[in-house]
C-alpha cells in the first residue's frame, strides 16, 4: 500500500487548522500561535517543492565561492568539501547549506583582516550575498499549498435536513424544534450526530443519527446502510441491547447519502480498539461483555431469514459456516477486482491465505458482529449499556467474534473465566482453534481492505478528513500485524 507522503499530511494539518481548530481558538495568543503553525506548515510544503533546487543551487555556488576565497588568502587550514552529505533530502541538503555557511563565513574573517583590498571587499559581498540568497529567493516562493484540489464538499447534514425528515415521518409529535444538534467524533466508516429535539408540549428526545460518508471505505455487505437497518430491525426482536433505528431514509432532498434514526442510549465508551479499555471498568462490565456475546451466538439463523433473503446471499440458510466463508472471500475477491484501492502485496496474499485455509464445520454459520470490542459497546453505572456499530456484521464462526475480541480482553480480564460466562449465556461450547486463527485473518480482512481505501481517499483528494491520518499512523501496522502473526498457523 503506497505510503502517505509528507505533502498529503501537510495539508490535512493545515485544513484542520483552518477550519477546525481556529474557529474553536478564542484566546488572542491561542490564534496567533495557529497562525505561526500555519506560516511553519506552508514552509514545510515549499521545502518538499522549491526548496530543494534552490538549496542544490546555493551548494554548488557555495563550493565554488569557497574555491575563490581559499585561494585568495591562501587558507590551508580550512576543511574540504569531501564530508558534505551527499544525499538529495531536505534534511541532506540542509546540512550541507550549513557546512558551506561555516566554512564561509570563517574565510570571511579572513578577508576581512585585509582592510582596503578591492577584490577581499568583492569576495566578502559576495559571501553576504549568497547568505541572503536562500532567504531573499525561498521568500519569493508563494505561500501555497500545492495540489489542493479534489471534489466539491458535499451537502453535510444539517438540524433543518433533521427536522424535515422528523415532521414528515410523524415520529415525534408535532411542533419539533431542535435543541442541540452536533456531529459526534470517532469511527470511519459512518458519519454520526446527536441531536436532542423537543415537540410542542416541552418533551426531549435524544437521538443518534447514523449516515453513510459521501466517500466511504467499504461497501460491501453490512457496510451498506441499508443492510444495517434492516440487520437491526430484525434483531431488535430478541431483545439485545442494539440500537432499534426508527426512521431510515435513502437520501434525503440534497443529502444523498444514506441515514437512519435511533433513540440515543445512556453510556460513554468502554474503550478504544489501540489502548483496550479503561481501568474504572468493573468485572460486572466484563461479564455483561461475555454474555451478550454468547447470547448473540445462541439466536438461531432463522431469526434473520428475512435479513438474509434481502442483503445476503440465501444459500446462507442451508449451508455451513465453512460454506459462508467461500461465498464471502469469493465477495471480497470481486469487490478488490471491481473497487478502486491501492496495490496491496498483502491484500493479495490474505486472499491466497483465506481461500486454502477455511475450517471445515459441519455447523450452520451464526449471527457475528464482527467488530466486537471495548470501542464499540457502551458502559453505563458499570454495565454494558448497548453495543454500536454493526456494519461489519455477517454470518459466520462463532470464533470470529471470540478471536477479535481475545486480543484485547485478555490483558485486562481472565479469558477463561470470560469463556464460561460465554458458554453459560449460550455460546459454543467447543472453540477450534484452526478457527480462531482463520477469523483472526478474515476479521483483519475488512479492517486492511478498509484503510488501504481510506488511504487512497486522502491521497487522491476525495477525504481530507484529518482523522483519517491515523489509519496509517495507529491502525494499519496493527491490522496487517494482526493477519500475518494469526497466518503463521
Amino acid at each position: 500500500m503506497n505510503i502517505n507522503s509528507t505533502h498529503d499530511y501537510i495539508l490535512l494539518m493545515r485544513r484542520a487548522l483552518e477550519s477546525q481548530i481556529l474557529p474553536e481558538v478564542c484566546s488572542e495568543d491561542g490564534r496567533s500561535a495557529a497562525q505561526i503553525v500555519l506560516a511553519i506548515l506552508a514552509e514545510l510544503e515549499k521545502r518538499e517543492g522549491p526548496t530543494k533546487p534552490l538549496l542544490s543551487g546555493l551548494i554548488t555556488s557555495g563550493k565554488t565561492l569557497i574555491e575563490e576565497m581559499s585561494n585568495f588568502v591562501n587558507a590551508r587550514d580550512i576543511d574540504d568539501l569531501s564530508g558534505l552529505p551527499g544525499g538529495s533530502s531536505v534534511g541532506d541538503l540542509i546540512s550541507a547549506h550549513s557546512k558551506i555557511n561555516d566554512l564561509i563565513a570563517r574565510l570571511a574573517s579572513r578577508l576581512e583582516e585585509l582592510d582596503g583590498d578591492e577584490r577581499a571587499d568583492a569576495l566578502l559581498r559576495r559571501a553576504a550575498e549568497w547568505e541572503a540568497s536562500y532567504y531573499l529567493e525561498n521568500s519569493k516562493v508563494p505561500l501555497v499549498f500545492s495540489n489542493d484540489s479534489g471534489p466539491a464538499e458535499p451537502p453535510q447534514l444539517t438540524e433543518q435536513h433533521v427536522l424535515g425528515v422528523l415532521s414528515e415521518a410523524k415520529e415525534l409529535g408535532a411542533d419539533l424544534a431542535m435543541k442541540d444538534f452536533r456531529p459526534l467524533p470517532g469511527g470511519f466508516g459512518k458519519q454520526t450526530y446527536r441531536a436532542l429535539v423537543v415537540d410542542g408540549a416541552g418533551r426531549e428526545t435524544d437521538l443518534i443519527i447514523r449516515k453513510m460518508d459521501p466517500n466511504p471505505i467499504v461497501c460491501q455487505g453490512g457496510c451498506d446502510l441499508a443492510s444495517e437497518y434492516g440487520l437491526l430491525n430484525s434483531l431488535a426482536k430478541t431483545g439485545f441491547p442494539a440500537p432499534q433505528p426508527f426512521l431510515f431514509r435513502a437520501g434525503y432532498r440534497d443529502v444523498k447519502e444514506s441515514f437512519y434514526v435511533t433513540r440515543r442510549v445512556a453510556g460513554v465508551a468502554a474503550g478504544t480498539y489501540l489502548e483496550g479499555s479503561g481501568s474504572s471498568v468493573s468485572a460486572s462490565f466484563y461479564e455483561d461483555l461475555a454474555r451478550w456475546l454468547g447470547t448473540l451466538h445462541s439466536y438461531k439463523l432463522s431469526t434473520f431469514a428475512d435479513h438474509i433473503r434481502d442483503y445476503s446471499n440465501p444459500a446462507l440458510l442451508s449451508g455451513t459456516a465453512s460454506d459462508a466463508y467461500r461465498y464471502a472471500i469469493e465477495g471480497w475477491k470481486e469487490y478488490l477486482r471491481s473497487s478502486p484501492h491501492l496495490a496491496s502485496p498483502l491484500l493479495t496474499w490474505m486472499i491466497s491465505w483465506l481461500s486454502n485455509n477455511i475450517p471445515y464445520s459441519d455447523l450452520p454459520p451464526v449471527l457475528v458482529h464482527g467488530d466486537y470490542n471495548v470501542h464499540n459497546v457502551l458502559v453505563d453505572q458499570g454495565r454494558l449499556s448497548i453495543v454500536l456499530d454493526w456494519e461489519c456484521a455477517e454470518y459466520g464462526f462463532p470464533e470470529q467474534d471470540l478471536a477479535w475480541l481475545k486480543p484485547n480482553l485478555e490483558k485486562v480480564y481472565d479469558w477463561d473465566r470470560f469463556l464460561d460466562i460465554y458458554v453459560a449465556a449460550g455460546g459454543k461450547k467447543e472453540i477450534d482453534s484452526k478457527a480462531m486463527a482463520f477469523s483472526l485473518v478474515y476479521a483483519s480482512l475488512r479492517t486492511n481492505i478498509a484503510g488501504n481505501r481510506a488511504t487512497q481517499n486522502l491521497q487522491s483528494g476525495r477525504n481530507r478528513d484529518i482523522r483519517y491520518a491515523m489509519v496509517e499512523l495507529g491502525f494499519t501496522g496493527s491490522f496487517m500485524n494482526s493477519a500475518l502473526e494469526a497466518g503463521r498457523v
